[in-house]
C-alpha cells in the first residue's frame, strides 16, 4: 500500500485529537520532501553538469532535514506522515530516470521548479489561512519555510536560465 494512503488511514481515527487540515498538510509536505530527495539523488548520479549536481546535493540535504523535522512534528501532534516515497513520487522518479542524458538536466530543473512553486503555494495557503482549528505550531513552521523555498526556487530558475543560454550551449 502507498505510504501516503497508510498515513491517511492511520489519521482517520484521530479526527477528534488532531485536525484534518493539519493532517493533510503534513502528509502532503512529507510527499514533497521525499520527491525532492529522490529526484536530487538521481540528479547527482545522472547529471553531467557540476552545478546541477551541487544544487541537487543542497536540495537533498535541505529536504532530508525538513523530513526529519516533519516526522518529529507529526509524532508530537499524533499525526501519521508517510515514511517512504509514495507511488506518485516513484512514478516521477521513473519518468526522470528514463530521460535521455541531453534532456535530463532541463527535465529535472523543470520538475524542481514545478515542485517548489506548488510547495510555496501550499505553505502560504496553509500558513496564511484563517483556520481557527489549525495547529498554531504547524502554521508557524510552514510560514518559516517559505523564505528558503523562495531562495531555492530562484537558484533553480537561475541555473536553468544559465544552462539554456546561448553561451552555455556553445560551451557544450
Amino acid at each position: 500500500m502507498d505510504s501516503k494512503e497508510v498515513a491517511k488511514e492511520l489519521n482517520e481515527p484521530n479526527g477528534d485529537v488532531t485536525k484534518e487540515r493539519d493532517e493533510k498538510f503534513l502528509v502532503d509536505a512529507a510527499e514533497i520532501n521525499f520527491e525532492e530527495i529522490m529526484l536530487a539523488q538521481l540528479a547527482q548520479e545522472r547529471s553531467a553538469d557540476q552545478n546541477v549536481k551541487s544544487l541537487a546535493k543542497m536540495l537533498e540535504d535541505t529536504h532530508r532535514k525538513l523530513n526529519t523535522d516533519l516526522q518529529t512534528m507529526g509524532s508530537q501532534k499524533s499525526i501519521a506522515v508517510p515514511t517512504a516515497a509514495t507511488n506518485e513520487v516513484m512514478d516521477d522518479y521513473t519518468r526522470l530516470s528514463e530521460k535521455d542524458p541531453k534532456e535530463f538536466d532541463n527535465t529535472y530543473l523543470d520538475m524542481v521548479i514545478d515542485n517548489h512553486e506548488s510547495a510555496i503555494l501550499r505553505l502560504e495557503s496553509f500558513s496564511n489561512s484563517n483556520c481557527e482549528e489549525c495547529d498554531g505550531a504547524i502554521k508557524v513552521w510552514a510560514m518559516g519555510l517559505v523564505p528558503d523555498m523562495r531562495i531555492h526556487l530562484q537558484k533553480v530558475k537561475d541555473l536553468k536560465q544559465t544552462l539554456s543560454s546561448p553561451v552555455s550551449e556553445a560551451v557544450k
